[in-house]
């Protein structure tokens, strides 16, 4: 499973990135909106884990972004 983990903070993304790495999923860590926005054209991920408060796009527009996408993908 690909999960997207768009988070700012460094120990928690680390240690997010850490714990799901051990457990079998495949990681990819952005630490802006802009990087996540990029990453979703890019990839298919069964899964994104957003932040909420991010330095440059709010998680609530990443959010509408996203489900503006044909493709479906869950959001935690």
């Amino acid at each position: 499973m690909q999960i997207l983990l768009v988070e700012d903070h460094i120990l928690l993304g680390t240690a997010m990135t850490t714990a799901l790495e051990q457990n079998g999923y495949a990681v990819i860590w952005c630490q802006t909106g802009e990087e996540a926005l990029a990453m979703l054209t890019q990839s298919v991920f069964e899964v994104v884990l957003l932040d909420l408060s991010l330095p440059d796009i709010p998680g609530l527009d990443i959010l509408r972004r996203i489900r503006q996408q044909p493709a479906y993908v869950p959001v935690i």
